[in-house]
């Protein structure tokens, strides 16, 4: 079984200077950054201030690659959710699938978006594409020492974490051992020539959404839920996971129902182009409005 510890990042980050402009408010930070090896995702997490205001900056992986799901927590500063989000002065990535969340003290979002433009790609092709390694994502953000959220029409946010390639080299290696106890060959996967794909990804969307539970959808609940799909060889569902438990609970049944079955995903192939056993992970959005 995995362990379940947190711990503090043993290397030293120091901020950038801010610049000035217009309309931002800059957050220094206050904490170092706490790695947490959770069950089944890994995530790092850094507390900032600016003046009287707190802020949370949590980034998080539910399988290697360069996906990543980010969430901000603050005491006054966040009215709704960015549009964009920006890793130095040179990277920008929209966020998608944006949701607004709160505690008793503080309100935010929670999105996710990819350390790789989709330029790149024909957005259909997500997940048949090669899983970049810890050596090249940190390449990618090696210049990286801030980070900047666009949030359309009210003050930008800017959080200076430092250099963040040695946070993202930390949260990989923590990725990269969370699947060793997915019962998968973790040497394939790390040069698959396809990951595994849906065979009919909108057939399965409207079905989930479809089978929303009655009882969250009459107290307006919604949920927001982080799943991995066991994919055998011959592409069947075999097992459901949920991989967080942001409101999960009502949803699970129906959601674990039409992501498993019969030939429902094209199965990952090796670097020689054989099927292998695998996996599908995704987030799921149930929106009441």
């Amino acid at each position: 079984m995995r362990q379940i510890l947190a711990f503090l990042v043993a290397i030293s980050i120091l901020s950038a200077p801010s610049y000035a402009k217009n309309n931002v408010v800059s957050f220094e930070p206050t904490t170092r950054w706490t790695l947490d090896y959770a069950e089944d995702s890994c995530s790092l997490a850094r507390t900032f201030s600016a003046g009287n205001e707190e802020l949370i900056l949590q980034i998080a992986q539910y399988q290697p690659g360069e996906n990543y799901e980010v969430t901000v927590l603050g005491t006054s500063s966040i009215r709704g959710a960015p549009g964009k989000l920006r890793l130095g002065d040179s990277m920008e990535f929209e966020l998608y699938g944006e949701r607004g969340i709160k505690t008793e003290t503080k309100r935010g979002f929670i999105a996710t978006f990819d350390l790789r433009s989709d330029d790149e790609f024909e957005i259909e092709d997500r997940q048949a594409r090669p899983i970049w390694q810890t050596e090249k994502k940190a390449v990618q953000v090696q210049d990286a020492d801030f980070v900047e959220l666009d949030m359309s029409g009210t003050r930008d946010i800017r959080i200076e974490t430092g250099q963040i390639s040695a946070p993202v080299v930390a949260l990989s290696d923590c990725v990269d051992e969370l699947v060793t106890h997915w019962g998968i060959d973790v040497v394939a996967h790390k040069s698959l020539s396809r990951r595994v794909v849906a065979r009919d990804y909108k057939r399965m969307a409207t079905n989930i959404q479809r089978d929303f539970p009655k009882s969250a959808m009459l107290n307006g609940r919604g949920g927001w839920i982080a799943v991995r799909i066991d994919v055998d060889e011959q592409g069947n569902g075999v097992g459901c996971h949920v991989q967080n438990d942001l409101n999960a609970e009502p949803f699970v049944t129906a959601m674990c129902e039409n992501m498993t079955g019969e030939r429902l995903y094209e199965p990952a192939l090796d670097k020689d182009g054989n099927p292998i056993a695998s996996y599908f992970a995704t987030t799921v959005s149930y929106r009441t409005s």
